[in-house]
């Protein structure tokens, strides 16, 4: 489930990009659970690629041929199915933006949460730190839960 404090670091990131959230941050503040137009503002900004990459991936899971999706969803707190996944997501991402121009890609990237990604799974590879690991993955399913919530 998607929380007020999720869609406010969701809405604090748009910010320091630029986009001007205010009114946005004061429904989210005022209401007692998400609002709708939260949700509506938080799914728009989003660039429809990443909105296609996560919708393929529930479609591979659907379709029994990819576990990523199932995986990320879960609540599982098994670091090695989890660092698996992360390191399938981020292949996953890097096959689905072969073909972008570079500076889309970078924005992709982004927002896909490919940075965070690619350092937990070196925090966890070089100090044994699971912390990141659990913390992006469920950024990663939070983000889809929120593209989920735009379709209900």
């Amino acid at each position: 489930m998607i929380d007020k404090q999720y869609c406010y670091r969701l809405l604090f990131e748009e910010q320091q990009n630029g986009t001007d959230c205010e009114q946005y941050i004061k429904d989210l503040a005022l209401s007692v659970s998400i609002p709708k137009n939260v949700i509506r503002f938080l799914n728009d900004v989003r660039k429809p690629e990443v909105t296609k990459f996560f919708e393929d991936l529930r479609e591979r899971n659907k379709k029994r041929t990819n576990k990523l999706y199932g995986t990320l969803m879960s609540d599982t707190e098994d670091v090695c199915k989890l660092s698996k996944a992360l390191s399938s997501y981020v292949t996953q991402a890097l096959i689905f933006t072969e073909t972008m121009p570079e500076m889309q890609k970078k924005e992709v990237f982004q927002q896909l949460r490919l940075t965070e990604a690619i350092e937990a799974l070196n925090s966890y590879f070089t100090n044994n730190d699971i912390k990141l690991i659990l913390n992006v993955c469920r950024s990663i399913s939070s983000d889809i839960k929120l593209l989920e919530c735009r379709e209900s």
